[in-house]
């Protein structure tokens, strides 16, 4: 993850509906973000991810892009990692 950040805009693009996230806790790192599970669509940021205890100290992955009202949603991000924290 370029340094350990993702900073989203703050304004949603015209038509969006939120941001769709996907996360994957552990493993190897993921290739394709439609195979990682959804872990919400937001419609507003900052969002703050609880992590389970069991997770500390594994990598998690995220991938973002804007899902549109009309069912539509724009490209994916970069792949961005992190440890989960304790």
């Amino acid at each position: 993850m370029p340094n350990n950040q993702f900073q989203p805009c703050h304004a949603k693009p015209p038509g969006a509906l939120g941001l769709e996230i996907r996360e994957q806790i552990g493993g190897t790192a993921p290739t394709d973000p439609e195979t990682m599970p959804l872990l919400a669509v937001v419609t507003r940021i900052p969002y703050r991810v609880d992590f389970a205890i069991p997770d500390v100290g594994k990598t998690v992955w995220f991938a973002f892009r804007w899902a549109g009202r009309n069912g539509k949603a724009g490209p994916w991000s970069d792949f961005y990692s992190q440890i989960v924290p304790g």
